[in-house]
Order: C-alpha cells, then structure tokens, then sequence
C-alpha cells in the first residue's frame, strides 16, 4: 500500500501536537535529542505501533572507509499492511537526514522529519513530514556542561522537564539476573528483518530505551574485555 501526501501531512501534525508541549531548556544537546526521541517513541507506541532503532536505510553516501549505508533513527511498523514510518531526530537541518528520507518516501513509505532547534535553507518536499519545534521547545546551549543527575524520570515528568539531566548509557536491571553481555556477532544477528533492534532485544542486553548514541560499541567492548578476562584467569 502506498503512502500519500496527504497522510504524510496528517501524521506530521499528529506528532508535531504531541511534541509541542516539550521544553529543552537547560538540557545539552544530546539530553534534547534523548527526550525528543523518547516522546516520538511514546506517540508511536500511543498509535499501536512496533518501533525499530537504527534501522539500515534505502541509500548510501561516500566515506573515506568506503560506501557508508544510512541508517534511520526509527522506523515503525503498522498493521494492516499499513506503509511503514520512517523518522529522523535532528537539532537542526541536517542535508543527509532529508536525502535518507526522501528515499524512504520514493520507496512507499511515510516519511517524517522531527527538528528541535535551528533551520534548513534545503527545499523539503511535500513527500516529506516536517515536524519543528524549535519555535516551542525554547532550547538554549547550555554556557557549560552540567553537573551529571540521576536519569530521567516519568514520561509526565520529561514532557516538562524543569532543570537538565544525564541519562545513565545503560539502564539499571529490573531483575537480579544481569543483562546478557552479546558478542558483536550475536548483535548483528539480532536485527529485524528491517535491519533495527526492538526494544525488548535492547532490554535483554541492558541497554536503556532509546538506546543512546555509542551503545554497540559500549557492548562490544565490554565483550571483548570479558574475552580477555576468561583468557588470563
């Protein structure tokens, strides 16, 4: 089933409704992105939507390593054979991010576009949703770093947060057992069908949701240091 345009425009000023209640604040950039991203994981869920991070994009770009994939921050997964969402978290117009996305449009699916601070001078097409809060949301960079607090509190309480906080990399386990510690290969092997992780699979191994900026690396070298331990004993 293929999207229209005029869905496009209808989910956008659902998620934009939700969003504009949110404040950033005396929040670091990343705390911004971490609780814009949090809130459009909550709408989705809201609408009865399976959510995927980081999953693998439609194109690639050039890198001094070779063709680097693009990879979406959230794609949600719709019943009915409904098209899916792809959805991109920015603080400000981010030229890649409107190129990954009008690939995901081309290809049939809802594409839309969350910005919290800043503007593009790129044309954004109607196939894809932009949703900005930068207007509302009343972010401000921050003079310094502040001081590290405990991790963010109720969903109620983070659509309007009053002073910054630091979320933990990993979330503290709900049960005795520790997380499961999964090789690099066994992450990999963890992805969807559409190329993300679930945030049941991202709970398993500890990791906080959504899952923060450095997390597979965080894993894999704790993985690789466990390695060396059962090594030298």
């Amino acid at each position: 089933m293929a999207t229209s345009d005029d869905e496009t425009r209808d989910l956008a000023a659902s998620l934009h409704t939700y969003l504009k209640p949110l404040r950033l604040t005396g929040l670091t950039a990343v705390q911004a992105t971490r609780l814009v991203t949090y809130e459009t994981v909550c709408w989705a869920d809201e609408q009865g939507w399976k959510v995927a991070y980081e999953v693998w994009g439609r194109i690639t770009r050039p890198s001094k390593n070779g063709p680097m994939r693009a990879r979406l921050d959230l794609v949600c997964t719709r019943p009915a054979k409904q098209p899916a969402v792809a959805i991109e978290i920015d603080r400000d117009g981010k030229t890649w991010s409107l190129q990954k996305l009008q690939a995901e449009a081309a290809a049939g699916r809802v594409a839309l576009w969350v910005r919290w601070h800043g503007h593009t001078q790129a044309e954004i097409p109607d196939a894809v949703g932009l949703v900005d809060i930068h207007d509302t949301a009343d972010y401000q960079r921050p003079r310094r770093t502040p001081r590290k607090l405990p991790a963010l509190g109720s969903p109620s309480a983070q659509r309007n947060p009053e002073e910054g906080t630091v979320e933990p990399l990993f979330s503290a386990p709900r049960r005795p057992d520790p997380p499961v510690l999964p090789s690099p290969d066994a992450i990999e092997a963890a992805r969807t069908p559409a190329g993300g992780f679930t945030r049941a699979q991202l709970a398993a191994w500890g990791v906080a949701w959504p899952p923060p900026k450095g997390w597979k690396k965080e894993l894999t070298d704790r993985w690789h240091a466990a390695q060396t331990e059962l090594r030298d004993a």
